[in-house]
């Protein structure tokens, strides 16, 4: 792991990640994302997003169907 970074992301939830998406989005490239769990899980999951959701997606421009 790098000592610097230009942006550090603590937490891999769903702001976190759609943060990471946007800044990478407009030409950001030294980024560091920080959880503090382990993602190396299976879990079932929906897949659902809400409607609040989907609007602060459009709203950054990222489209979930390109990320399925």
């Amino acid at each position: 792991m790098k000592s610097h970074y230009h942006v550090i992301i603590l937490g891999a939830g769903v702001s976190g990640l759609a943060s990471f998406l946007f800044l990478k989005k407009n030409g950001i490239e030294d980024i560091l994302v920080i959880d503090k769990n382990d993602h190396n899980i299976h879990k079932a999951c929906s897949g659902i997003l809400s409607e609040r959701s989907i609007k602060l997606l459009d709203a950054i421009e990222i489209n979930p169907s390109n990320y399925i």
